[in-house]
């Protein structure tokens, strides 16, 4: 481990591992899996939009909707990028 590391007492976390991904035609329909984790304030507008997502499936189960080329750049049992806004199922 880095001398500095130890010295400071500064340790770098890994981030969340990517247990499962994927891609919804419509984020609204009843089909998939992760609508419930679509912001509430964009619900109204979000009818017919695709998605692509990754799930970090320790308990709670968080869901990070992320651009096809992040997408195509991550798989399962990798790190998830540092850019993912992780979001909980809402009600």
């Amino acid at each position: 481990m880095n001398l500095f590391l130890l010295l400071f007492g500064l340790f770098v976390m890994p981030g969340p591992v990517i247990t499962d991904a994927g891609y919804c035609p419509d984020v609204m329909s009843a089909a998939c899996p992760v609508r419930d984790y679509y912001p509430r304030n964009l619900r109204i507008t979000a009818v017919g939009q695709d998605v692509y997502y990754f799930v970090d499936a320790q308990p709670p189960t968080h869901v990070c909707f992320v651009p096809l080329v992040v997408y195509r750049q991550y798989g399962i049992g990798q790190e998830a990028p540092s850019t993912c806004i992780w979001r909980e199922r809402l009600p």
